[in-house]
């Protein structure tokens, strides 16, 4: 099974076409991570500028100890965090 790396490989393309660069693509703004090599949030808070105005959590979200959103309120210290 091929896997997608820090750059996308032609047999990712086969079954995810809209990964490969566009033309008219804006750099710098959008960004594809993964959690192969890094942990995501480690990748996703690195270089923001702290603090934020808010974060949005957008997925299923269950931590018995809410030791994510600790992470993530001491890493960015968001005014607001929206679950």
């Amino acid at each position: 099974m091929a896997r997608c790396r820090s750059r996308v490989e032609p047999p990712c393309l086969t079954d995810a076409e809209w990964l490969a660069p566009d033309a008219f693509e804006t750099p710098g703004l959008l960004r594809l991570v993964h959690n192969l090599d890094r942990p995501l949030w480690a990748q996703m808070h690195e270089g923001l500028a702290t603090p934020v105005d808010a974060v949005h959590i957008l997925s299923r979200y269950f931590d018995a100890q809410p030791a994510t959103l600790t992470r993530i309120s001491k890493d960015v210290r968001p005014k607001k965090i929206v679950l």
